[in-house]
């Protein structure tokens, strides 16, 4: 499996990989508490999907006690290059430019945008 078929993630994997990366070191429960409030899934249904990212490669899990703890093997900067080096793979050199546009325009505001016009006036 190509890396960045690997760190592709689905809504879900998106979502619970948001509470990781901001936890550090979490439990499934922990996750699913974050969750349930907004979509009512099952706990296992979590429980999944977290043993699927460790299959992958994007989550480590050690059990201490009875409780199995996760934390992320891949930063969310990592998983946003492989989605934009994906987007280039598909549609060649030129996305790169209407990326940039969208983003300027309507994506991104505030130092976030400060920062990739910093960037490009380093180019």
């Amino acid at each position: 499996m190509r890396k960045q078929d690997r760190l592709r993630l689905g809504d879900l994997e998106a979502e619970i990989m948001g509470y990781v990366w901001r936890s550090r070191r979490t439990t499934v429960r922990e996750v699913w508490e974050q969750i349930y409030e907004k979509r009512k899934i099952a706990y296992t249904t979590v429980m999944t999907v977290m043993n699927r990212l460790t299959q992958k490669g994007i989550l480590s899990r050690e059990k201490i006690g009875v409780t199995y703890y996760y934390t992320p093997v891949v930063t969310k900067t990592q998983v946003i290059h492989a989605y934009i080096d994906d987007l280039v793979a598909r549609f060649g050199q030129g996305a790169a430019s209407p990326l940039v546009k969208r983003l300027l325009s309507e994506g991104v505001a505030g130092a976030d945008k400060e920062k990739i016009l910093e960037i490009i006036n380093k180019m």
